[in-house]
């Protein structure tokens, strides 16, 4: 459970990993079934696979999320602009 206006992130740090995620309110899977691309086989994506796309305000508005101030939740410390 992560309360509203709570900064959070996922980071995997497993060569495998499998995990359940659930949203209320919904909203968010929905981004997720927009935006993703299903597995041609059971593997895992290659090292260089796409990244992430970049949510421009109008999306995290449709999808019900914001972006909080202050710094990224999964830069390694010491980097970036806030370091």
């Amino acid at each position: 459970m992560v309360p509203r206006n709570t900064r959070h992130a996922f980071r995997v740090a497993s060569e495998t990993a499998r995990f359940l995620n659930g949203y209320t309110p919904a909203s968010l899977e929905a981004a997720l079934v927009k935006f993703a691309t299903p597995a041609t086989e059971r593997v895992l994506p290659p090292k260089n696979a796409s990244g992430i796309i970049k949510m421009t305000p109008e999306l995290l508005s449709r999808y019900g999320m914001d972006m909080l101030p202050g710094p990224d939740p999964l830069r390694p410390k010491g980097t970036g602009p806030t370091a």
